[in-house]
Formats: structure tokens, C-alpha cells, sequence
């Protein structure tokens, strides 16, 4: 590191000399008592060389206790930045560094000579690499000897860290150093990496590159002894090429010439330009980057300029453009002046001019505006569109605008008129103020826009955003499933001909999606009921064949309390300190067809629905003909082993539900058929008939059916044949559904 007046700058290369005048650089480690030295010479181009002298910096390496002084012989010790360069020790750990100094006031850019006065940082390593230590803050002099305090070398640490670049997945063959050494590592394929063997110390900077992206810099990296430091992670992005700007001299936005002079202030790494009056740089020939050139326009007017830099590696920027007026004539500045009327006002637009301080509307009710006549004048604006309040509608009102800067105003802009009139009407239909779906779900939208001047807006007169999102349609009709998860304020604006607008809003709630899951059920042919011999069995279970001509989708679980709440907003459980994956209960069956019918507008469809009693039993007894999915009834009480596998009920729930999905599951991946809370069905509760096909239960009744028991429930309730039921609107702690979906 070297520091000169408190500002960081790049170390040069520093090139000793045993012969000045030849541009060499001798450094020496020599020993005391006629202890071994080396000696390195390196070649220099004589001409970068400035004037010189001699400085030296002396000093001693030292181990610890319990280390062998071998280590501090035969040790590295070189300035950062010039490894290259570096002596070694003697026998006893002593050193010597001959440097090239240079005064700050003769010593040229871009010499390799060292600064007098300045800092510079050493490393010094030993052979093994196993020892180290960095030396901060050496200064050298002209003539003179810099004496380092003794330094004790000791164990060296690491650096891990991840580096990762924009784009791929694969990050292998990042490389990562500390510039001016020779401390580098290559990440892996996952962008991880280790810096070994580092000297203890506090590093100004650690450096990560790959060609094709922006490097990535860490500041103040301190590394300490036999310890590995983390650094935090890096993301190298793609890089864009060099960069630059473009001005007229001076920084002026006008010119009362055809012929200016440019201003060119690139980036480090450019190496060519291109300068047209063409975005896409028709007829331009690559030169050259420089600081100054000029430019000839044919003609008055806002002129736009385009400019585009490469680098070495012939990375190329995309086009960077700046406006200036070329106002040969003091006419007009051409600003690309609109104006649109709205109810009661007109609302002004012009282009942005760079370098403009603020900008001035002269407005009349006659034609023929200029700077001298007029009826009124709003000055100092300075955005770029300027809305014109308290106006009459019916009347025309005619514009123009001109530019200011600190030394001048412009000329007027072409005159540009509008008119005031009721603004058009907006309205949204579809979907209604407060609706809500799940993400993913195509959510039609539908609306119209009516104007007293253009009649019945349509297209790209109708523009749909939300508020999170943007703009998410045009048009009086469309579908869209990307809104994001939210509350959005969707607006409808529309503008007729004049671009007068009026917008209409609604809100629209996308939530998460539920996270059910389904099992399909093929169609087939099953024995409903329980045979007369089954334990717990009651008179309603006559047996029957009963055929199911559509296969159909039945929810892995039942549904949850976070489930219902993802699509009600409330939990109406008793059982709510059961948490999110317990079943939802307290629901009534009249509550269910609420959920059912507001689940399926959040999916936009029909499909959901309540099982029927067949149904249930055909996905509960998953081809099975036994009193439970696994097995038969061994006692009808609270201590059945069968049951105990596949059920929360009176013999194991410890009078409370459960979590859905801890139990096993029966052969067609469905849990919790028996036990848990009680399922509300389809069907009217009524007396079986058959054989039946697709039987739906009677046209009427007074209580709906329930199956599969619950958690406060002896095991006889539970078989996949036992029935009950109540009326739609009763609740209870123990009920709860599931549902079904049509293919």
C-alpha cells in the first residue's frame, strides 16, 4: 500500500539501480558476520525512469517461541506490488531493500521509482510458507535508511469465500487475489473459494475477475494468524463495456453555430469511439477515443447526438446520446412540444434538453404565441410537462415553450393547441372490488371507457396497471394469471383523442396457493355397505353394488385450518392452537359450500365440490372390503390395533385433533378417511337402494351426511360403512371435510 497526501494511489512499479544511469533496480538481502546474500537485477525502459537516489529499508525477521529459526531463514520480503523484486533472508533473519526514490516534485507519471515520503506495505514469508507477517507503513527517503522494527513472522491464515457471477450456475475459474501478491485462489464450480498461506495483516483490498464481468472488490481484509478469515459473498455482474459522456464544450446546451466543439470524458478501459447523428451509427467509422473533437450539423434545430465506446477487447457500450439546440437564427428550439386537454385543463410535454435550468410556457387563446405576445407566461418549470388548471372547457388554448440556462433563453418552440373538454368515463365490470384468487390464476378482466367526443373508447385506449405490477393489459377484455402475490389497486385509465383521461379502480387480493393436494380416483365397481356379520354395525349398512362411471380427484388430507384460512381469511377452529396443519372443524356444511364456492372463483373454475357418500366410501375403502382400510374391527371401543394405524380416535387422540397426513395412509394415498374429525358429504342422509350407478343420495332431507368418525369416537364409528349425519347448519369441535375435484 502506498499513501501520498492522504490520497490512495496505484503503486509503481519501483525499479532500483546499481547504475542510475542505466534504469536498473538492485535489491539485496545481505546478513551480518559475512552471512549469505542475494542479489536480483532487473531490466527497465531507461526512458520511464525519473531522476533518482538511493533509499534503503533494513530490518529483522523474529519467530516465535518454540519455532525453528530456520524459518526466518531464506524468507521473502518484498514491497506489494513488486514480488518480482523481492530479497531474502539471512541466516539470522536479516534484510535489506535497496529502492529507486524519487522526489514527489521530479518524479513523472508512470515511474517506476518510489515516492519520497511515501507508505509502503511489505510482505515478508517464510520458505515453508507456514510463517508470515505483513509490515505496514514503511516510508522511504531520499538517501536514507528506513530501519523496521523487528517483526515476528507467524503462523499464516486463509481467506475462504464465494464468488459468484451473474447468468450461469456454474462459477468455476473466478480468480481471486490480493492485488499486488502472489495470494490467489480459483473458485469451484459453486463459487467457493480458500486463499491459503497468507500473512497475518489487514489487506486494503481483495480482488475477484473473470473476462466478460465487472470485477468485485472487498475492503480492509484482515487476515489473523493459524486462522481462517470469511469474506462475505460477491456477485460478479456481466459487464456493459466502457462508459463515457458527451457534452458541448463548456458544458453549454446551445450553439449558434453549425460547427461545435465536444467534450469527450470516457472511461479507463475505452480505446475507440463512434460519434453519429444516427442511433444506429450509419456511415460512422470507429477512431480513436479522445478527450475533444468536433462536429458539423447541416442544419438548426434539437440535435441529438449519439456516442459508443469500445475497449481493448472490442466490448462495446449501448449508445449514449445527449440533446443540444443548434439555433443559427435565434428561431425555434424545436422542443417536440404536445398538449392534451382533460376536463378544465390542458396538460403541456416537451423532450428533455441536457444542460437546461428550467424551462417557460407562454400560452394565449389566440394563435400566433410568441415571447412578445401573449396572454400569459408560467416560468421556472422544471420538469418536462406542465399541467394548465382552471380552464374553460370549449375554449382552445394555444402553447409554446422555450428553454433556459444560466446565460440564456432559447427561442419559442412550433405553437401546439388543445382544448378542454369533460373527461372520458372509465369502468371496470370484471372482477368485482375486493375479489381475490390464488397466484397463477387466469383472472379475467373486463371493462369500457365512453367519451362525450370519441363515443365508445377501445384498444390502446384502455390501459390496465397494477399498482405492484405495472401494466398488465390493454383493451376493453383480457385474461391475465402473473399478478403477483399482494393486494393490487388495479386501475382502468382512459384517454380519448385529445388525451384527455379518466381511470376507475378496484382492489384485487392474490394470495398464496392453498397447497392441497389430490389423489385421482379411477371409476369402478364397489360393494357398499357392511356385511351382517362386521362388528359395530348398524341397520343402515345394507349391503349393495354400486358402480362410479367418472373417475375423479379426492384431497390427499383434510382441509387444514391454514388451508381455509388462505381462502375464507378467518379460522373458525376450536382446535386452533393445533396450528396451520391441523384440520380445519366447527364448520357447518352450509359453511363448506361457501369455501367450495369461493375456492373456485380464486382458481377461476367450477370443479370443486363436496365427495358423495359413494364416493367417499369408494376412496375410503381403496379397494378394500374389510372394516377399515387395513384390516377388521377388533374392538369396537378404544383399543383397536387396526385402528390404532390409521386413525386419530378415541383410543390414542388424547381429546384433541391432530395434524393431518401422521397417520398411514390407505392404499390409494388418501389419510385420516378414518378418524380425526368427521367429512361432510354431497348427499341428503336416506336409506340405501340397489344396485345403483353414480347414486347421488335423495332429492331432499333434513340432515346431510357425515362419515368417517372423529377424534372423540369409539372404533366402531370409524369403519369406512359407518354413516351419520346432521343438519347443514350444525357445527361442532369434531367436524371438518375434505373435498373433491371433477377431471
Amino acid at each position: 500500500m502506498k499513501k501520498a497526501k492522504g490520497i490512495l494511489k496505484t503503486l509503481p512499479y519501483i525499479w532500483l539501480s546499481c547504475a542510475i544511469v542505466l534504469g536498473l533496480m538492485t535489491i539485496v538481502g545481505t546478513g551480518g558476520g559475512g552471512g549469505d546474500s542475494s542479489t536480483s537485477t532487473t531490466d527497465g525502459e531507461e526512458s520511464e525512469i525519473a531522476p533518482t537516489s538511493l533509499a534503503q529499508v533494513v530490518g529483522t525477521l523474529e519467530v516465535p517461541a518454540g519455532v525453528d529459526d530456520s524459518e526466518k531463514q531464506d524468507a521473502d520480503v518484498y514491497i506489494i506490488g513488486q514480488e518480482s523484486q523481492g530479497v531474502t533472508t539471512d541466516i539470522s533473519g536479516n534484510f535489506t531493500l535497496l529502492v529507486s526514490v524519487a522526489s514527489a516534485s521530479s518524479r513523472e507519471a508512470g515511474s517506476r521509482a518510489a515516492e519520497e515520503g511515501a507508505e509502503y506495505d511489505l510482505i515478508a514469508i517464510s520458505q515453508t510458507k507456514k510463517y508470515g507477517k505483513k509490515i505496514d507503513g514503511v516510508i522511504v527517503y531520499l538517501g536514507q535508511t528506513t530501519t523496521v522494527p523487528p517483526v515476528t513472522i507467524t503462523k499464516t491464515g486463509s481467506i475462504t469465500g464465494n464468488v459468484t457471477l451473474q447468468g450461469p450456475s456454474d462459477h468455476t475459474g473466478i480468480m481471486v487475489y490480493i492485488p499486488g501478491t502472489s495470494f490467489i485462489a480459483m473458485t469451484d464450480s459453486s463459487g467457493d473459494y480458500t486463499i491459503s498461506q497468507v500473512p497475518e495483516g489487514t489487506y486494503d483490498f481483495l480482488r475477484a475477475e473473470k473476462d466478460g464481468y465487472n470485477y468485485g472488490v472487498l475492503s480492509n481484509i484482515t487476515v489473523e494468524s493459524d486462522t481462517t478469515t470469511a469474506g462475505p459473498s460477491m456477485e460478479l455482474l456481466l459487464s456493459t463495456g466502457p462508459e463515457g459522456q458527451i457534452t458541448l464544450g463548456g458544458g453549454d446546451l446551445y450553439s449558434n453555430s453549425l460547427t461545435v466543439d465536444l467534450t469527450i470524458a470516457p472511461s479507463e478501459d475505452a480505446v475507440l469511439m463512434m460519434i453519429s447523428e444516427d442511433a444506429d451509427f450509419i456511415d460512422a467509422q470507429w477512431e480513436v477515443v479522445q478527450s475533444t473533437a468536433t462536429y458539423a450539423f447541416s442544419e438548426d434545430g434539437l440535435k441529438t447526438l449519439y456516442i459508443r465506446f469500445a475497449d481493448a477487447n472490442g466490448l462495446e457500450t449501448t449508445p449514449i446520446s445527449a440533446s443540444f439546440i443548434i439555433d443559427t437564427t435565434g428561431g425555434s428550439t424545436l422542443l417536440n412540444v404536445s398538449a392534451s386537454a382533460g376536463d378544465g385543463e390542458v396538460t403541456i410535454s416537451w423532450d428533455s434538453v441536457s444542460g437546461a435550468t428550467s424551462y417557460n410556457i407562454y400560452w394565449s387563446t389566440s394563435t400566433g404565441v410568441t415571447t412578445a405576445d401573449y396572454e400569459g407566461k408560467i416560468e421556472d418549470i422544471t420538469e418536462t410537462s406542465y399541467t394548465h388548471t382552471g380552464l374553460t372547457d370549449g375554449t382552445t388554448y394555444c402553447y409554446v415553450v422555450t428553454v433556459e440556462n444560466t446565460y440564456w433563453e432559447s427561442g419559442e418552440s412550433s405553437e401546439v393547441s388543445a382544448t378542454p373538454h369533460d373527461s372520458p368515463t372509465a369502468t371496470i365490470s370484471s372482477p368485482s372490488d375486493g375479489s381475490a384468487y390464488f397466484e397463477d390464476v387466469a383472472i379475467s378482466f373486463e371493462g369500457s371507457g365512453d367519451d362525450s367526443q370519441d363515443g365508445t373508447l377501445t384498444g390502446d385506449s384502455l390501459v390496465w396497471t397494477s399498482d405492484i405490477d405495472g401494466q398488465i393489459g390493454t383493451g376493453t377484455s383480457f385474461s391475465y394469471a402473473d399478478l403477483s402475490v399482494g393486494t393490487h389497486t388495479i386501475t382502468l385509465t382512459v384517454t380519448d383523442s385529445d388525451r384527455a383521461a379518466g381511470n376507475d379502480s378496484i382492489t384485487v387480493a392474490v394470495v398464496a396457493h392453498h397447497g392441497m393436494t389430490f389423489e385421482l380416483i379411477s371409476a369402478g365397481t364397489f360393494t357398499m355397505g357392511s356385511p351382517t356379520d362386521e362388528l359395530g354395525r348398524w341397520n343402515d349398512e345394507t349391503q349393495h353394488e354400486v358402480t362410479l362411471t367418472k373417475s375423479f380427484y379426492m384431497q390427499t388430507t383434510e382441509v387444514t385450518q391454514g388451508q381455509w384460512r388462505a381462502v375464507m381469511g378467518s379460522n373458525p377452529s376450536d382446535f386452533s392452537d393445533c396450528g396451520d396443519d391441523c384440520p380445519v372443524e366447527t364448520v357447518s356444511w352450509d359453511d363448506v359450500q361457501e369455501f367450495i364456492e369461493k375456492l373456485n372463483q380464486m382458481e377461476g373454475t367450477d370443479k370443486y365440490r363436496l365427495p358423495t357418500e359413494a364416493e367417499w366410501e369408494y376412496a375410503s375403502r381403496a379397494g378394500s372390503t374389510t372394516a377399515f382400510a387395513n384390516g377388521e374391527i377388533t374392538n369396537i371401543d378404544c383399543d383397536d390395533p387396526n385402528l390404532d394405524q390409521m386413525a386419530w380416535y378415541c383410543g390414542n387422540a388424547d381429546i384433541t385433533t391432530h395434524p393431518v397426513a401422521q397417520k398411514d395412509p390407505n392404499d390409494w394415498g388418501l389419510y385420516d378417511m378414518h378418524g380425526n374429525v368427521w367429512e361432510w358429504c354431497e348427499d341428503w342422509y336416506g336409506a340405501y337402494s340397489g344396485p345403483v350407478t353414480d347414486p347421488t343420495g335423495p332429492s331432499s332431507g333434513t340432515i346431510r351426511v357425515l362419515r368417517g368418525g372423529s377424534w372423540d369416537f369409539n372404533a366402531m364409528y370409524c369403519r369406512s360403512a359407518s354413516r351419520y349425519g346432521l343438519k347443514p347448519d350444525n357445527r361442532s369441535y369434531d367436524i371438518g371435510f375434505r373435498v373433491a375435484r371433477a377431471l
